[in-house]
């Protein structure tokens, strides 16, 4: 044990020697979020980098879908206050990383990862399945790549696509989770009948 954190403590007390200094313009980088836009407050002005998926907080086979974007203008966002059932809203600043919860409404982002995006919430669009969509304004100067999904946690809901994925409108037309088909029933009670043999 004594071995692991003298280990630990070296690779702290390591100092890097030589090469240039971090230049006074460049931030340090890390893939944790700020805050989460908050859609209800503002609209955002950003550049989608990446995406997490995991199983859903309220329903566990309903995969969850987390868009981190880079801001290039401020905007209202809101982190949960730890040990609280209360949350901080705040104005997050141009160049911090936030998270996006994405929703069915906002498809038209998937592929616009790495240019500048506007977005914001528009409305609702009644689907017919109980809760109406909540629909999104997105606009953007050109197309982009697809967004990558860096981190993929999901348990439950492995197999139910986002809409970054393919086969996302396939399966949610079906209603989320595919389901095994039926098999056809055989031919005259017999239990099997080969391809090239006749049905009698």
């Amino acid at each position: 044990m004594a071995k692991k954190n003298e280990q630990a403590q070296s690779v702290e007390e390591t100092e890097v020697i030589g090469g240039p200094e971090a230049p006074e313009d460049m931030r340090p980088q890390s893939d944790s979020v700020e805050g989460y836009w908050e859609d209800e407050k503002s609209a955002i002005l950003c550049i989608p980098r990446f995406a997490r998926v995991f199983d859903g907080n309220i329903v566990k086979e309903r995969p969850s879908l987390l868009i981190v974007v880079e801001l290039t203008a401020p905007t209202t966002v809101s982190l949960k206050i730890e040990g609280e059932d209360e949350y901080d809203v705040f104005t997050a600043e141009k160049g911090r990383m936030v998270g996006v919860w994405g929703k069915p409404g906002m498809r038209a982002i998937k592929d616009l990862c790495g240019v500048e995006v506007w977005m914001k919430r528009s409305g609702v669009k009644n689907t017919g399945k109980g809760n109406p969509m909540i629909t999104y304004d997105i606009r953007a100067k050109q197309l982009g790549t697809r967004i990558p999904i860096t981190e993929d946690t999901r348990d439950y809901s492995e197999g139910v696509p986002t809409f970054l994925e393919d086969g996302y409108g396939k399966r949610a037309r079906r209603g989320g989770n595919a389901q095994p088909q039926p098999q056809p029933r055989p031919r005259n009670n017999q239990e099997d009948v080969a391809d090239d043999e006749p049905p009698f």
